[in-house]
Order: C-alpha cells, then sequence, then structure tokens
C-alpha cells in the first residue's frame, strides 16, 4: 500500500499508537511501520538483514529475530511519542459482481451482476466464501467479480490528488467535450483518424449494448475501441472498463490520463467538428445583427 493510503487508515482511527505494518516502496524486502500520533502518521523504517542463514529486522539501533518480537518490544516502549497500542483494523474485502451466477452445488452463492459481496475467506484462487447483503454465506467464483472500489484504493483516488497537473492538460475538469453521443464505429474512426496526436480521445454510446459507453482511442496507426459497462447497484452507478471500476465517466477518464490504455495514455479529447445546416429559403434579415 501507498504511504498515503496507511495515511488514510490510520487517521480514520482516533486512538494514539494505531499501527499497521506495510512493504516498503522504495527497498523491496523491507518494511514500514506506521503509527497514528495526534496530528499525525509516522512512518518508521524496518530494514530486513540477511545474514548467512539469520535474518534479523532492524528500525533504528535496535535488532530483533522477528518482526512479532519487535512489535512486542514496542508495545512497553515508547516510539517518539507513543507506544503501540492495537493494530488498525482491515476493513472488510469486497467484489462486486460482473455476471449473472445461479450456481450448481448446495454451497455456491448465487448472485445477479452488479450485487456487492463481502469476501469471508480466499479458499481457492478461483473460489473464495462469501457473504451477501442478506447476510447469506457460499462460495463464488473469483472470476466472475472485481474488486469493489474503496476510499483507500489507489486508482479511485489519484487522479483526485493530481488536479493541478491534469490541469496542464487541459481537461481537468472534462466539461463532457469528449462525450459525443451516437455514433457509429466508422464515423468515431474517421474523427480520431484526422488528428495527428496519438492519445485523443472521445466516448460514443454503445452501439450494441444500451446504457453501456465505447472510449474510442487514437493510436499510431488505428484507433482502439474499449467498452465501457454501466453497472446499476440498488442506488449506485458505476463505470468498469476492463478489471477497473470508477464511480462515474470523469474519474474513469482522469485515471487513464495517468496509465496508459495499451500504448498510450488519454491526452485530450477530440475537437467537435462545428455543426452545420443548409437554408431551405431565402432570409434578407430585418434588423443589423443578422447575417
Amino acid at each position: 500500500m501507498t504511504r498515503q493510503d496507511a495515511t488514510e487508515v490510520l487517521m480514520s482511527e482516533r486512538d494514539r499508537g494505531v499501527f499497521l505494518v506495510r512493504d516498503s516502496n522504495s527497498i523491496a524486502g523491507d518494511f514500514v511501520l506506521c503509527v497514528r500520533k495526534d496530528t499525525k502518521v509516522s512512518n518508521y523504517i524496518i530494514n530486513k538483514i540477511q545474514q548467512q542463514d539469520q535474518t534479523f529486522y532492524r528500525i533504528g539501533d535496535q535488532l530483533f529475530e522477528n518482526l512479532p518480537k519487535l512489535l512486542t518490544f514496542y508495545t512497553l516502549h515508547y516510539l517518539d511519542t507513543t507506544p503501540l497500542r492495537r493494530p488498525a483494523p482491515k476493513k472488510p474485502e469486497k467484489v462486486i459482481s460482473r455476471y449473472d451466477f445461479e450456481g450448481s452445488d448446495q454451497d455456491d452463492l448465487p448472485f445477479r451482476r452488479g450485487e456487492i459481496l463481502t469476501i469471508i475467506r480466499k479458499d481457492e484462487d478461483q473460489w473464495w466464501t462469501a457473504k451477501n447483503q442478506q447476510g447469506q454465506i457460499g462460495q463464488i467464483p473469483v472470476p466472475k467479480t472485481i474488486v469493489y472500489p474503496s476510499k483507500a484504493s489507489d486508482p479511485l483516488l489519484k487522479a483526485e490528488r493530481e488536479p493541478e497537473r491534469l490541469k496542464e492538460f487541459g481537461i481537468w475538469p472534462f466539461q463532457n467535450s469528449w462525450y459525443f453521443g451516437p455514433m457509429t464505429r466508422q464515423d468515431a474512426t474517421e474523427v480520431l483518424m484526422s488528428e495527428r496526436d496519438r492519445g485523443v480521445f472521445l466516448v460514443r454510446d454503445s452501439n450494441s449494448i444500451a446504457g453501456d459507453f465505447v472510449l474510442c482511442v487514437r493510436e499510431d496507426a488505428k484507433v482502439s475501441n474499449y467498452i465501457i459497462n454501466k453497472i446499476q447497484q440498488q442506488d449506485q452507478t458505476f463505470y468498469r472498463i476492463g478489471d477497473q471500476l470508477f464511480e462515474n465517466l470523469p474519474k474513469l477518464l482522469t485515471f487513464y490520463t495517468l496509465h496508459y490504455l495499451d500504448t498510450t495514455p488519454l491526452r485530450r479529447p477530440a475537437p467537435k467538428k462545428p455543426e452545420k445546416v443548409i437554408s431551405r429559403y431565402d432570409f434578407e434579415g430585418s434588423e443589423s445583427g443578422n447575417a
């Protein structure tokens, strides 16, 4: 997890001394001890030291045989302003179903597309035990689900953390200039191939599934089309592209200005061509402002 995610988890707790251990993002194999203080979260690097057939864990000048001993030591001794008091609670992991599942065994948990399920146990790679919102428990097929977004999930928040950077590209906020409404795949291709730059894009309505959309992106010598599924869950709507789930279309598009879609990130919306009409009759005009 990122430093920012750890901070969000710990700052949601009231007590000083609440802690968690995460992998170091800078040194592979090392860890970081994150501790809730009064008004901030402190991060302490834990170095993993390999010496012949022995492994030690170092924090500051202290050396320990394993992580549990390190953490136990700091429940009895202060880390700057507080000892460790309790681990931060892990939020229940949730998934949202991508398809209907009827179930074929009495242990299965049937579900409909768009249901939110809480994971209880990860029994196997392809089958997990989950609970639905009615409290029923059973086995679910993992490939028919994707991770349900939470406030600590980096893909959803990364775009919100960098609004100033996005202003440089002229696409924050988008103001829906990217939405072209109903149009054929061929028309979208013609619009985008008339642009020179990779990453020029537009969103059009799906011609095969009502309510879904298609993200069309100019690549080097072609236009790629990515289906965006609209998923309705009770009073919430989500938008899915591949295995990524977003709360709305602007967040989806913003995410892909920071991440690659195959060969390019999104760079700018395609310009809309000026709308034209043809006159049916003569019109002389009666005021100076008339054309």
